[in-house]
């Protein structure tokens, strides 16, 4: 689960903040951890560590508090999504109240033990993936080319997408191999705000039955299995623009 995972840790403490590295690195095995002795300096790596996907931060820090690096996080478009735990020693009911409405992702209280914060880090990304995997439909007219790893190319139209997963809807040309599950592929999409490349595998393959020409028409399901930071972020933006024009989820 968080074999790519690369998170930000920030503590005026290197004690806690070795506690925490060492957690994450041996027992939720995180790709890569950078370390900051303070919210000013996890704002620098914020902006230069663009593979930054996860924050873990303390409340009592000189200067900047933690509740005033999460509300910049968040104010920022592009760590607004990211998980952020927030680590304090307090426990009154208005600090947590301050935290959650700043939009905090899970509270840890110090002191605490490996697995409580195992269990924390744990819950806070099943509930990322839930949301990364809301689909939404493309109201407008998407182009999508499939290239099939042994070499066959289609052009398809998206039908819904979400951060984790892509639905497009292609005709197979006459005595062209067709594909089959777990097939990989490269996809580029011809989104809105430009054209996002990413490397996906099919789940599905289904009959397109709102199609005239069912027997041609096939709609298939894709897996994003790799995508690099920059076309992650067009991938984001394009799909905040797919929740303005149609913000239904697709069922």
């Amino acid at each position: 689960m968080f074999k790519d995972a690369v998170a930000l840790v920030v503590d005026d403490q290197g004690t806690i903040r070795s506690i925490i590295v060492k957690i994450l690195k041996e027992h939720l095995h995180f790709k890569e951890i950078f370390q900051a002795p303070s919210a000013a300096r996890g704002i620098e790596l914020l902006e230069t560590e663009k593979a930054i996907s996860w924050i873990f931060s303390d409340w009592e820090m000189p200067g900047m508090k933690g509740d005033e690096f999460l509300q910049i996080v968040r104010a920022n478009p592009k760590t607004s999504h990211l998980p952020f735990l927030l680590i304090t020693s307090m426990n009154e009911k208005e600090i947590l109240v301050t935290a959650a409405h700043a939009g905090v992702s899970e509270i840890l209280i110090k002191p605490f033990t490996p697995t409580l914060m195992i269990d924390k880090v744990r819950k806070v990304a099943a509930l990322t993936e839930r949301r990364a995997a809301e689909r939404f439909k493309a109201n407008i007219k998407v182009p999508v080319n499939v290239q099939l790893e042994y070499g066959v190319g289609l052009s398809a139209s998206l039908d819904n997408i979400s951060e984790t997963g892509i639905l497009v809807k292609t005709q197979i040309p006459k005595n062209t191999r067709a594909p089959y599950v777990y097939n990989e592929a490269g996809l580029t999409i011809h989104g809105t705000y430009g054209v996002v490349q990413l490397k996906a595998n099919i789940v599905r393959i289904e009959v397109d039955q709102n199609s005239q020409f069912s027997h041609q028409f096939i709609v298939l399901a894709f897996h994003i299995s790799e995508i690099d930071y920059k076309n992650r972020e067009k991938l984001q933006t394009f799909i905040e623009i797919l929740k303005e024009k149609a913000p239904e989820l697709v069922s």
